[in-house]
């Protein structure tokens, strides 16, 4: 995340808005996404990544794509 806001965000608050409390654009969303596709050897769906508002968000995409649960298929499917 400090790579592409050039700010490190508290770790404690994962409901931070990208956009609003983060300023994370959508190109910078993009890049957050291929530093992430490629930190954890995975491929986000543009679906997903359309979806992505929160680094809860964004943490819940790449639990859910790097977990063995078959049922855990959509963000904040739990």
């Amino acid at each position: 995340m400090a790579q592409v806001t050039r700010c490190e965000p508290p770790r404690e608050d994962l409901h931070l808005n990208l956009l609003g409390d983060l300023g994370v654009d959508s190109l910078a969303l993009l890049e957050l996404v291929e530093i992430l596709e490629k930190r954890f050897r995975v491929s986000i769906p543009d679906e997903d990544t359309g979806q992505i508002r929160t680094l809860a968000d964004l943490t819940s995409v790449i639990h859910r794509l790097t977990s063995t649960d078959p049922t855990s298929t959509q963000i904040g499917t739990r």
